[in-house]
């Protein structure tokens, strides 16, 4: 990522139209970082965080047999559910989400993330790019977990995708975790994640929206986490 905002700056500067004498580097670097910090914003002591979704041109759906560290994908927002047998927590990212589902010492982490993210290839049970609908499952595994979700990623009529940001937008928190990203400044609104999960005993549903604006894009997942009845 530095190398390619490197390449960025170096070409911006090779392409400013009667540049002044002693534009540098640096100067055009402080410019290209004022305009990044403009749409970010950073809490005390925590990592900056986009306030604006990027642009994601393909969407890639993973389950590992491991924790998956939230600073590998910037996590926006939070909420856990405590069970007597597990714990589950959901995490909103920039371009998607990230699942957390612990039974005892067993975890399983869901990513939602764009293609372009790099992630762990260590204990990946399932990969796929999210491209219109696919279900995963169900399956079990160490014979005591069960797992299914079904995924599904879809570019709709830019009428109809208002009404889904409309209908999102009302979301409560108490209602789920909700984001409500910025706009880019080209759009009038920006980007909505959306994720509820149903908890019961022995079994957890998780249900998760995000909205792609630039593209008109949905990404939608249902997923089911089970633990087998000793």
């Amino acid at each position: 990522r530095l190398r390619e905002t490197i390449f960025q700056l170096s070409t911006i500067i090779g392409t400013l139209p009667n540049r002044e004498p002693g534009t540098t580097f640096r100067n055009v670097a402080k410019r290209y970082f004022a305009t990044y910090c403009s749409i970010t914003k950073k809490k005390a002591g925590e990592l900056f965080v986009l306030s604006v979704r990027p642009k994601v041109t393909a969407m890639n759906f993973h389950l590992f047999a491991k924790p998956v560290h939230p600073e590998l994908v910037n996590v926006c927002g939070s909420r856990q559910v405590q069970r007597d047998n597990y714990s589950l927590r959901l995490n909103i990212t920039t371009d998607g989400h990230l699942l957390t589902f612990q039974h005892e010492d067993l975890i399983f982490c869901e990513v939602a993330a764009a293609s372009s993210h790099e992630l762990p290839h260590h204990q990946r049970l399932i990969s796929h790019v999210a491209n219109g609908s696919v279900t995963n499952g169900p399956s079990q595994f160490s014979d005591i977990i069960g797992y299914q979700s079904n995924v599904s990623m879809d570019s709709v009529d830019p009428k109809i995708f208002v009404t889904i940001q409309q209908q999102l937008d009302k979301r409560v928190e108490t209602d789920g975790l909700v984001h409500r990203f910025e706009s880019n400044g080209r759009l009038s609104f920006g980007a909505i994640s959306y994720m509820h999960a149903q908890s019961f005993i022995h079994h957890v549903r998780v249900r998760a929206f995000h909205t792609f604006p630039e593209t008109c894009a949905v990404l939608k997942t249902d997923t089911v986490f089970r633990v087998a009845e000793k």
